[in-house]
This record gives structure tokens, sequence and C-alpha cells, in this order.
């Protein structure tokens, strides 16, 4: 089995995190080292903020990554959190519509 089966769906900030770790690199002077803002590297590696390709690709050349695995991840996670999003369907049917007589359900999204 492929690393990337292994990991698909996992933020590509989780991967940072753990490289940096295991590098023993801290992650503010890795920031500047990239030209880039502590705060943006801080916010992907919790998982707040997307990947974009010009800041992955400084990272895999820094942590010594295949070119596009951190994008690669990027993709697999917004496929999971789109089936995520998607997934959930409210019915309607079981509301009783004497309590909301005033609601349109049909307009309801």
């Amino acid at each position: 089995m492929k690393t990337i089966d292994i990991i698909k769906g996992i933020h590509p900030g989780k991967i940072v995190e753990r490289e940096l770790k295991k590098w023993n690199i801290n992650q503010r002077q890795f920031a500047l080292s990239l030209v880039a803002h502590p705060q943006t590297l801080g916010a992907i590696i919790k998982g707040n903020r997307r990947m974009n390709v010009d800041l992955s690709l400084k990272i895999e050349e820094k942590l010594e990554l295949e070119e596009g695995f951190l994008m690669t991840l990027q993709v697999f996670h917004d496929i999971k959190e789109a089936k995520k999003d998607s997934a959930y369907k409210p019915d309607f049917a079981k509301l009783r519509k004497g309590i909301f007589w005033d609601t349109d359900f049909d307009k309801i999204d």
C-alpha cells in the first residue's frame, strides 16, 4: 500500500507539523526561511487554512518531500470535506407542520 493511500484525507498541515518535529525545526523560523508569514504557516498546521501551491513547493523543497505531495494531500482533504458537507440532508418529514405553521418547508435548503 502506498503512503498516499494511508494518509488520504489528512490535512497537509499535519504532515508539515510532523516533519518539523522530526527535523527539530522551529515553526516560526522555518516560516521566515520560506519568506512566509509565521501566522500563515501556523494556520496551515492547525488546519484552519488551505495549503497553496507556492508555499507547498517551498516547503517540499526545504523538507525534501516529493514535489506535489502536499497539494495532493490538500486535494484529498478537500474531497473528504466536500463529501462530509454534502452527506447531511435533514428529514423535514419528521417535523410536525402544525408547530411550524408559518414556515414553507419547500423553501428550506
